[in-house]
């Protein structure tokens, strides 16, 4: 199909080099396929109070951020044991899950029933927030803004871009991901700290303690992620289309 493809079209657009190298294997000539980032919005700030609010965490809360559809392959059930090792050394952290349980899906709203009763059994229902609905496009930057950070703790074996990480770095929020094909351009471009093992909740904890504790890193993680923002806006990445096609 992939070579087919390539026969059929002038050029073909991925938005990663895993994703390139991928197609150049199955015979496409490397003059063809062209990697163009996901791109980025222009700057967006919210209202971190109004974020503090919708989610039900307190002024003084240090807020650990899980936004998207809710369902196994998001892995998110990791963060509940590294939450828990994190008891005493960030006493004020609570990790808020922000997302409807995909497809409406019995099967996802099972697992969503699973991460309540984890978090329970973990003795951490008060320092994990669920508002598990679908979060409105207004509300989105709110919440981003009350967040120290957003954890993307996906098990996805094959090479994409995310679009959670693009609207986080749009959004000004340091990310932490799994280590994977799926989040190469924030291991490429940003910094290779953020990406953890996704089954290792020891290494989420310890990773979670340093964006939070380290002051120096996490200025150094922003400072690279505003510039790869830049370099990733949609007026760039609409050049970079008109340019592969010679225009």
């Amino acid at each position: 199909f992939h070579q087919t493809l390539g026969e059929l079209c002038d050029r073909v657009i991925v938005h990663t080099e895993g994703s390139r190298d991928i197609l150049i294997s199955h015979g496409l000539s490397p003059r063809q396929v062209v990697t163009i980032p996901h791109g980025t919005d222009a700057p967006i700030t919210g209202d971190a109070a109004r974020g503090r609010e919708f989610l039900g965490v307190g002024p003084d809360d240090e807020v650990l951020l899980f936004f998207g559809f809710i369902h196994t392959q998001k892995n998110i059930h990791v963060l509940l044991p590294a939450l828990a090792r994190l008891r005493d050394r960030r006493p004020r952290l609570k990790l808020a899950i922000a997302g409807k349980p995909g497809g409406n899906a019995w099967y996802n709203k099972l697992y969503l029933r699973y991460l309540q009763r984890r978090a329970a059994a973990l003795g951490l229902a008060d320092r994990v927030v669920f508002q598990a609905r679908f979060i409105p496009d207004a509300v989105v930057p709110d919440i981003h803004a009350a967040a120290g950070a957003v954890a993307l703790p996906y098990i996805q074996g094959y090479a994409s871009a995310s679009g959670v990480v693009h609207g986080a770095m749009a959004m000004d929020v340091p990310l932490l991901c799994s280590k994977g094909p799926k989040f190469e351009e924030v291991e490429r471009h940003i910094s290779p700290d953020l990406l953890v093992p996704p089954h290792d909740a020891a290494a989420w904890a310890d990773a979670i303690a340093r964006l939070y504790g380290d002051a120096a890193f996490r200025a150094d993680v922003q400072t690279r992620m505003r510039a790869f923002a830049d370099a990733t806006r949609w007026p760039v990445v609409a050049q970079a289309h008109l340019d592969a096609y010679g225009r």
